[in-house]
């Protein structure tokens, strides 16, 4: 897999752009045939997807051969990484609410961007990097130091600071402390803490790190989402969400989480061929 990655990295870094994203494109339609698995997990999330924003289910078919398409394109992006830089931004990238996220960070208590699995997440905080904010993001191991290695070099080369899943918790207290930007997903829970709460109509078991953290010192979540459009990106930046002071901790924190899910629900149901998260997220 190492050896896969850096070969299709060259060929990203040194071939035609139409060239590669073709490349792209036929390589997720082969997963697309050959992972029934995976395909059956992103059909049931997006069914319920349609299915609360009242959309019908003749789409889900489309959506589903889409969302693996968008999914080549997510590694494509990953693979051209260090050729991203400032006139890039200059020719591919429109932001909405940049003020709010400045607006957040005007506390001086540091701030949550909590996104989900849509659109290219990590290019959302390489983005946010390049446009000048301190940010730390917390990511999913990959399997294997190597292949750790090609994927921390690819956001730290950009100015993205790097926490993995569940290990360093401190740091990112820290981080908030000094008044950086943490990113954080919060569509699918891949370990404790969890939330109970309903999402997309349904129950589900979602991270309760996010609420947790805002709650614990004060922090506003800025909901933050990068999506593609044609051959452009547009990065979203939702008003500043605070904890309430007033409420129990417990309370605090699911009221927080609760007001985040509408954002989530929001871009997601706007954009659902570009969620891509291949597990169920309404477990029993």
């Amino acid at each position: 897999m190492w050896l896969l990655y850096h070969f299709f990295a060259f060929l990203v870094l040194h071939l035609p752009k139409r060239a590669t994203l073709s490349l792209a494109r036929y390589s997720a339609l082969y997963q697309y045939w050959t992972t029934p698995v995976l395909k059956r997990c992103l059909r049931a999330n997006l069914s319920q997807v349609l299915k609360e924003t009242g959309r019908s289910q003749a789409e889900l078919d489309s959506l589903v051969r889409e969302g693996y398409l968008n999914f080549g394109r997510y590694l494509h992006e990953l693979y051209f990484v260090p050729r991203i830089d400032q006139n890039f931004l200059k020719l591919h990238l429109e932001i909405r609410g940049r003020e709010n996220l400045d607006q957040a960070f005007r506390q001086g208590r540091g701030v949550i961007s909590l996104t989900a699995h849509l659109g290219n997440w990590e290019l959302a905080g390489i983005f946010t990097a390049l446009l000048g904010y301190p940010i730390t993001a917390v990511a999913l191991p990959h399997r294997g130091s190597v292949m750790n290695h090609f994927f921390l070099q690819r956001r730290k080369t950009k100015g993205v600071k790097v926490i993995l899943l569940g290990k360093q918790t401190k740091r990112l207290i820290t981080a908030l402390r000094q008044n950086e930007l943490v990113a954080l997903l919060g569509d699918r829970a891949f370990g404790p803490p969890y939330l109970n709460l309903k999402f997309f109509g349904k129950t589900a078991l979602l991270p309760a790190g996010p609420a947790q953290l805002a709650v614990k010192l004060g922090s506003p979540i800025v909901p933050g989402f990068l999506v593609r459009k044609n051959e452009k990106y547009i990065l979203f930046f939702e008003p500043p969400i605070y904890p309430d002071s007033q409420k129990s901790s417990s309370d605090a924190v699911n009221d927080l989480a609760e007001k985040t899910i509408v954002y989530l629900e929001k871009y997601i149901g706007a954009y659902p061929s570009q969620w891509l998260v291949f597990d169920h997220i309404w477990k029993k």
